[in-house]
């Protein structure tokens, strides 16, 4: 363009079908789905997930201060691990919690697809 004249710009409106984006065009959250319309699966293991990590967390499940004895009982102990967590979460519980779920999220996704549910 010559002369100082702007080039046209793209209308900055979505049309009434496209819905309405707040992200940048560069973000990866742009291009994502809303959270509900993620596939079943994907739902499972999410929370199953959370559940054991919610678990660990909060003490109703065994971790690294708290063991389990032979009768299943929660019995706390120092490991000497030094947290920033009230509770004493460490980084070993999470990976273990999150390790649990993916595996018990992984057996209800299998039993639901043998089953025909999924």
């Amino acid at each position: 363009m010559r002369g100082g004249e702007a080039a046209p710009r793209p209308s900055a409106r979505p049309s009434p079908s496209q819905p309405r984006n707040t992200h940048p065009p560069h973000s990866p959250l742009a291009r994502s789905p809303p959270l509900l319309s993620l596939s079943p699966s994907k739902q499972i293991m999410i929370a199953s997930t959370t559940a054991f990590l919610g678990a660990s967390r909060f003490g109703l499940a065994p971790s690294s201060t708290k063991t389990a004895t032979a009768g299943l009982k929660l019995v706390g102990q120092n490991p000497g691990l030094k947290t920033g967590d009230p509770a004493g979460f460490s980084a070993a519980d999470a990976l273990g919690a999150g390790a649990l779920g993916h595996g018990i999220g992984i057996g209800v996704i299998l039993g639901l697809r043998a089953l025909g549910k999924l």
